[in-house]
């Protein structure tokens, strides 16, 4: 043994049963063997290190090396930090690399042999075969043990940048391959349990307790299997309703008669071997629905009816009929600025008063208003007052105001646009008031003063499109309004957003995305064989993130960061899968209230956490959700009209990408460097980014000319763009690269894109 090579527990907690390897200078080296051609070696391991787990160079686990450099090993890498790589090298030709498709999960004990016999290699982990590695070796490409080779364990070459970090245990070499039996006899020896059960990280008190009979429910489902299996969830009980369980996310619509009561749920998760584990939790759906706090909801379907179920209905006097933003008849109301309004009552006779609230609703005007219009108002006594309104200014107000008090008002600092429908969001807590216009803001814009009007209290009385004295409209609106909703809590910046989506409502360049309008370009380059011909390619008209998906923004999706840069949550997320980037696409989205992309029956692994396959997988690129882009909309997008190799130009400038020669060796916060002439950032480096194609080296040869959407088949991903870690050339425009779909790199992530409707 040398350096620091101690003892520990073994993975039965036998006490001085296994060797802890320090990752710095503790190796065992056992010398040389007689050269053997077919052998198998089997060991246990587990990493010690946190999750994460990066080594700086590579951590051996096992290794042969001759002075001439002849060497077969296997352990981690940084490329691979959560997989096994073999790695055969000849000393003269090169070397092969190949990685398990199991991920390895940090801390817990595993089993791995590497079997050779003939000239195919073998990997099994945790009794599980791993079919892709296995690969034909060949000619001086033996991955023999040679004669004079020297084997080590916890490294290969007794070098600082390739020591484990971890502990190992129960080492065997065989001079022969041992068959798959054999496997499972060492796999099981001392009475090792076989599989694990999966864990909820979900708790009870983590999901939402309430729901509405009008408004879908949702949660997402966590769960961590220790052996890394794929896991599946399933509905044990509840009682009514209909439900949607994929994505692990939780969907559930109650029956009109289940508006009240307790609603138990059984949620359970099970592995492939079986194991399962169950969460359980209760919802309460009340009268005036605490799921999101909706208290009433106007749809303005030729009536003014209240949708949420609490009998909250309205009485019209002098609205018209009109056209919603979606051009459907009878689904809005016009009213005329002088005698138009809607009457919703005394609204709180049957509910606490409540000193926060929230109303959300869309709304169009022709023409600026002389006086201001009230889109939303109520009284209380003695002439106090909350008013919504559009200044003449064309700039939302929200005003409060009582007998003693002089009048207070905030506003939001931005006009709206004539003729074009508008959605607007007024959240008031029991201090200050925030707007949101169009899916932005969220500032405050207000402080409420102590004993100012509640908004929503016993004996006011509401109004829609002006404040009614005695049934003489103030201040009146001319306009159209429509989708009013009226909530009992300060609703959340995603539920803005889902309510903002509700009905598939086009995504706007206010949402962190850019339209990339459509057109013609030369797609391609002389550069490369694979990136030849240059061919002419039109497109249709798509929005784009204008970043990559940031740390932040995957997170909120899945609850978990997979990345292995963190402390910057503004830096793009990395170590996603294809598959990780494809369910973050349905799940925003559903969160959005849009159709979803992608289809398919089954999970395999974690999703968001290294998901490795999606069964059945099926892609309609109709539906107005997110989605990857296909590689011809990622490279339009790039160019943004420019035909050179790089999109700013013919040579290399670090003020548009960050790339191994500026990067400091990891990725930076999006929108760090300068963004390219469709205001979108880091099309060049920081990491790359995954593409919707297959990826298929002469596919520019017979690809359509009109939306391509890439092979109907294959094995790999596009990915485009380059990274921190790469050379120059990577950041061409028309540079093409792919990558197996099941595995993550720590310098490749996604962004999306959606149809624009055009």
């Amino acid at each position: 043994m040398y350096g620091s090579v101690g003892s520990t527990l073994d993975r039965f907690m036998n006490s001085n049963g296994a060797y802890r390897f320090d990752g710095a200078t503790g190796y065992i080296d056992i010398g040389s063997f007689p050269p053997i051609n077919a052998y198998s070696v089997s060991l246990w391991f587990k990493k010690q290190m946190a999750s994460g787990y990066s080594p700086v160079g590579e951590a051996d686990l096992f290794g042969t090396q001759t002075s001439t450099n002849k060497y077969f090993k296997f352990g981690f890498h940084p490329t691979w930090p959560d997989q096994i790589r073999y790695r055969l090298n000849d000393g003269a030709s090169g070397y092969v690399d190949k990685t398990s498709v199991r991920a390895i999960t940090d801390t817990l004990w595993h089993h791995i042999v590497v079997t050779r016999t003939n000239d195919t290699v073998q990997m099994f982990i945790d009794n599980q075969p791993e079919s892709l590695t296995v690969f034909a070796v060949s000619g001086s490409m033996t991955g023999a043990i040679t004669t004079g080779a020297v084997t080590k364990i916890g490294t290969v070459g007794g070098v600082v940048d390739a020591m484990f970090d971890g502990c190992i245990d129960d080492v065997v070499i065989y001079g022969s391959a041992i068959d798959a039996a054999k496997v499972d006899s060492l796999y099981h020896v001392g009475g090792w349990i076989d599989n694990q059960a999966p864990i909820f990280i979900s708790t009870s008190a983590s999901m939402c307790p309430a729901a509405t009979g009008s408004v879908q429910y949702y949660d997402t489902l966590h769960a961590s299997d220790p052996d890394g299996d794929p896991l599946t969830f399933r509905m044990l009980s509840m009682n009514g309703g209909t439900l949607d369980l994929t994505d692990s996310v939780l969907l559930w619509t109650p029956l009109a008669n289940l508006q009240q009561g307790v609603h138990h749920f059984s949620v359970e998760v099970a592995d492939n071997m079986g194991a399962t584990d169950t969460l359980n939790w209760d919802i309460t759906v009340t009268n005036w629905h605490d799921f999101n706090g909706l208290l009433a909801y106007y749809t303005f379907s030729a009536n003014a009816d209240d949708a949420s179920g609490n009998t909250l209905s309205g009485s019209q006097s002098n609205v018209t009929n009109a056209a919603d933003r979606f051009g459907t008849a009878n689904s809005a109301f016009q009213f005329n600025g002088t005698s138009s309004y809607i009457d919703l009552g005394i609204m709180c006779t049957a509910v606490p008063t409540f000193n926060d609230f929230s109303i959300s609703l869309w709304f169009k005007i022709d023409t600026l208003p002389a006086g201001g219009g009230t889109l939303y108002g109520a009284l209380g006594n003695s002439d106090q007052q909350i008013k919504i309104n559009i200044g003449s200014d064309g700039k939302p107000y929200y005003w409060f105001c009582r007998t003693t008090d002089v009048i207070q008002r905030g506003y939001l600092d931005q006009a709206v646009s004539l003729h074009s429908w508008h959605h607007l969001v007024v959240r008031r807590s029991a201090s200050t008031v925030t707007m949101y216009l169009d899916n932005t803001g969220g500032a405050v814009i207000a402080t409420v003063n102590t004993g100012a009007l509640n908004g929503i209290a016993t004996g006011n009385e509401h109004f829609i499109g002006a404040v009614a004295h005695t049934g003489n409209p103030e201040q009146a609106f001319k306009g159209y309004i429509d989708d009013i909703a009226i909530y009992t809590t300060v609703i959340t910046p995603t539920q803005v957003d889902s309510i903002y989506y509700s009905g598939g409502w086009p995504i706007t360049p206010t949402d962190g995305m850019k339209l990339i309008t459509g057109g013609t370009f030369q797609m391609g380059s002389a550069d490369s064989t694979n990136e030849q011909p240059i061919h002419v390619v039109t497109l249709s008209s798509f929005w784009m993130d204008s970043t990559e998906v940031t740390q932040e923004s995957y997170q909120a999706i899945f609850g978990l960061n997979p990345s292995l840069f963190p402390g910057d949550i503004n830096r793009p997320v990395e170590n996603v899968t294809w598959f990780d980037a494809v369910l973050y696409c349905n799940v925003r989205s559903k969160q959005a209230g849009l159709d979803t992309v992608y289809s398919y029956t089954s999970v395999t692994g974690i999703p968001g956490d290294s998901c490795t396959d999606l069964e059945n997988l099926a892609i309609n690129f109709t539906k107005n959700g997110y989605r990857l882009p296909t590689e011809a909309e990622w490279e339009y997008a790039c160019r943004a009209g420019t035909t050179t190799q790089y999109y700013w130009g013919a040579a290399v400038d670090g003020a548009y990408a960050w790339y191994g020669a500026n990067s400091n060796t990891t990725p930076h916060p999006v929108a760090s460097t300068t963004r390219n002439a469709r205001g979108l950032y880091d099309m060049a480096g920081n990491v790359w980014e995954w593409c919707n194609d297959w990826y298929l080296s002469t596919y520019y040869s017979g690809s359509p000319g009109s939306d391509p959407m890439g092979p109907g088949s294959g094995t790999t991903r596009v990915e485009r763009g380059g990274s921190w870690l790469g050379t120059s050339d990577y950041l061409r425009s028309a540079f093409r690269n792919d990558r197996n779909p099941g595995l993550r790199f720590n310098y490749l992530g996604f962004r999306t894109v959606c149809n624009s409707g055009d």
